[in-house]
Parts: structure tokens; C-alpha cells; sequence
């Protein structure tokens, strides 16, 4: 099952974020795009993934998801 979900980091404020956010992700079996909202702190993913999954590799990443 594909997935199609968009996750708000809190504490995302600049490219620098996306950038550690985005490797992070990138090792994620399964994921197959990611997009990002700066404005809104939106993270945006697709792919054959679970959202804890996610979530835990954007936390583990520094990063704080609104859940």
C-alpha cells in the first residue's frame, strides 16, 4: 500500500533542515518522494512506508514531528 502523508515539523526553519531531513529519509526502505513546505514546516512523503517509521527517522534526525 502506497503511502501519501504529510508530517509538520516544528522546529524545520531553513534549507539547512531539509537537507539533514531529506538524507535522513533517503535511507528509509520504501520511501519514494519527498517534498517540502519551508513556509508551512511541512514534510511530505510517498512511498511504501509506515508513519512511525517516519517519524521516528525525522526525530532521530534532531527534528521535533507534531503528532
Amino acid at each position: 500500500m502506497t503511502l501519501k502523508k504529510t508530517f509538520k515539523v516544528l522546529n524545520m526553519n531553513c534549507n539547512h533542515c531539509v537537507a539533514n531531513i531529506t538524507k535522513a529519509l533517503k535511507n528509509l526502505d520504501g520511501v519514494d518522494d519527498i517534498s517540502f513546505n519551508l513556509k508551512k514546516k511541512e514534510v511530505t512523503i510517498v512511498g511504501e512506508i509506515l508513519p512511525k517509521a517516519v517519524i521516528d527517522t525525522i526525530e532521530n534526525a534532531g527534528y521535533q514531528v507534531d503528532k
